[in-house]
Formats: C-alpha cells, sequence, structure tokens
C-alpha cells in the first residue's frame, strides 16, 4: 500500500491540515464520530514531516495556510508524485480560488457549509454511501 491511498482498509482514513487549532480539533471530532480514522495537522510542514505519516483515503485543507495555501500545498504533493482525494475549505471562496479548485479537480467546500456537507464531501469522494 501506498503512502497516500489506504482503501483497502476497513475503515477510511482521513488527514486534515488546519491552522486554526478549535477547527481542526472540531473537524477531528465531527469525522471521527460519523466513523473515520482522522489525522490532524496544524500545517502542511506538520504533515510533510510526519515520519508515522498515514496512508490515507481523503485530504482535507484549509486554503488559508501560515505562509501558503491549500493549492499549493495539494500542487505540491501532486509534484512529489503524491497526489490526493481532497476537499479544499475556505470561509470565502473567490472566483479565482473556485476555478484553480475546479481545474485541479478539488472538491471545494465552504466552513459556512456545515460539517454535514463535509462528510457528504467526504463519503463522495471515498465512494462511501
Amino acid at each position: 500500500m501506498n503512502q497516500i491511498n489506504a482503501t483497502s482498509k476497513s475503515r477510511h482514513v482521513l488527514v486534515v491540515i488546519e491552522d486554526d487549532s478549535a477547527v481542526r480539533e472540531s473537524l477531528k471530532f465531527s469525522l471521527g464520530i460519523e466513523g473515520f480514522e482522522v489525522h490532524a495537522y496544524a500545517s502542511p510542514d506538520e504533515f510533510l514531516n510526519d515520519i508515522k505519516r498515514p496512508a490515507f483515503d481523503c485530504l482535507i485543507v484549509d486554503y488559508h495556510l501560515p505562509g501558503t495555501n491549500g493549492l499549493d500545498v495539494l500542487e505540491k504533493l501532486g509534484e512529489k508524485g503524491k497526489a490526493a482525494q481532497a476537499i479544499l475549505l475556505t470561509g470565502n471562496p473567490s472566483s479565482n480560488i473556485r476555478r484553480r479548485a475546479s481545474a485541479a479537480g478539488v472538491t471545494l467546500i465552504e466552513k459556512s457549509s456545515g460539517t454535514m456537507e463535509l462528510i457528504n464531501g467526504v463519503r463522495r469522494i471515498i465512494g462511501d454511501p
């Protein structure tokens, strides 16, 4: 099994990259209640430097991150041959962010949409009704 795809596991693994600790912990809690195994990171560097980084089914990444943005993070992962199915979270997406996410094949979910929208988005991505 490679580092990115964990679909052979019975429990789906999600990675969350979110710099706001309250949002990060809320996502971890909410997704965990739904039966997902969730690994949460405060930054892309924390994720990339985790020597025990799990194989995962879906990456959930905030758009606004210190020193970078979620779309750039996903692009860099793709360049390293570690492309992932992903959801981009943002509070107020501009038309440019929407275009970039669409062009990259990334699902964009507005934070104001609520947790169920995110859970449903994850389920669509991993093929779990």
